[in-house]
């Protein structure tokens, strides 16, 4: 049994005018988004290196899409010339004197063409002019003017800081210029001016520790101090020492003959109080005369006047 569709030619066809439409509209997006037939304003502009460089690559203005790149090569100066475009709906936003900046992403390495707009000047500039890149001198003189405010994303901000900083702390002469500068030139300043006065602080010290070896001996050290030829004190001095050490050898022997002569004199003393006593009674004999009174006391016993001697025959 044949089964047959009704109307296959009217849908066939149907099928191809939405596939023609579909194509059309397609090819209009395209056209649309390509600005195919939008008028673009012709520039140029050099680089110093081509890398990150491409055919068709997108030229940025505050994240819009305001132009291409068409075309660049390798000029007789060794830089690379590069031709670009700019649409006519922006074709305001690129005002004489201003710059070309090729942003390179320090971590995933892409680069963006970026317009950077004179913000000094709002001349539209002519067409087939030349617009400089951040790469050549003449964008630093504007930049340095402060006729292009550049603006890039923070990590390449910090990264080109940096550059900016350490080639002026590189530069000479620049003490004036920034406050990093100033500082590193005052430090090496304090450091010179140190490292002279080091010089005397190590003869200070040196002769610090000659005085110190010397106070380990102070006899010479004192006698040097107070009389360096030794004529005023020390030879007086030496010689009453002299003397004194004679007088108190001689007077130590006759502490030695006084001792050993102690028991005689011990002796003598006990011999003149009895010689006293004696006397005494004599005295007292006389005075009692029977001629006067009734004679003599008796006797009393004689007092021992020290053990050790009690044996002795009076």
């Amino acid at each position: 049994m044949n089964f047959k569709f009704k109307h296959t030619d009217k849908i066939v066809g149907a099928f191809i005018i939405f596939s023609i439409l579909l194509l059309l509209i397609s090819s209009f997006m395209i056209i649309f988004n390509k600005k195919i037939f939008t008028r673009k304003f012709i520039f140029k502009t050099q680089f110093n290196l081509a890398s990150g460089l491409k055919i068709n690559q997108d030229i940025m203005f505050k994240g819009y899409k305001i132009g291409k790149i068409y075309n660049f090569n390798l000029n007789k100066q060794n830089t690379i010339d590069a031709f670009f475009y700019i649409y006519s709906d922006y074709i305001d936003k690129i005002t004489e004197n201003s710059v070309i900046n090729k942003s390179i992403n320090p971590i995933t390495q892409g680069v963006t063409i970026i317009l950077e707009s004179n913000i000094k000047n709002n001349r539209i500039a002519d067409e087939y002019s030349f617009i400089p890149s951040m790469d050549m001198p003449e964008s630093q003189i504007l930049i340095e003017n402060g006729e292009i405010e550049k603006k890039s994303d923070n990590i390449t901000t910090i990264i080109e800081d940096i550059g900016t900083i350490i080639s002026s702390i590189t530069r000479d002469h620049n003490a004036d210029e920034n406050s990093i500068a100033r500082i590193l030139v005052n430090t090496a300043d304090i450091v010179e001016s140190i490292k002279g006065e080091m010089t005397h602080i190590n003869t200070i010290l040196y002769n610090f520790k000659l005085l110190s070896n010397k106070m380990q001996t102070p006899d010479g050290l004192v006698k040097r101090l107070i009389d360096p030829d030794g004529t005023i004190m020390f030879n007086s001095l030496q010689k009453s020492l002299d003397n004194l050490a004679s007088m108190m050898g001689e007077l130590n022997e006759f502490s030695q003959f006084i001792n050993g002569q102690s028991t005689q004199i011990e002796t003598l003393l006990v011999e003149s109080k009895i010689t006293m006593k004696q006397a005494q009674e004599v005295i007292e004999g006389i005075r009692n005369n029977p001629l006067i009174k009734a004679g003599i006391t008796e006797k009393k016993e004689q007092e021992v006047i020290k053990q050790n001697i009690r044996d002795r025959d009076f």
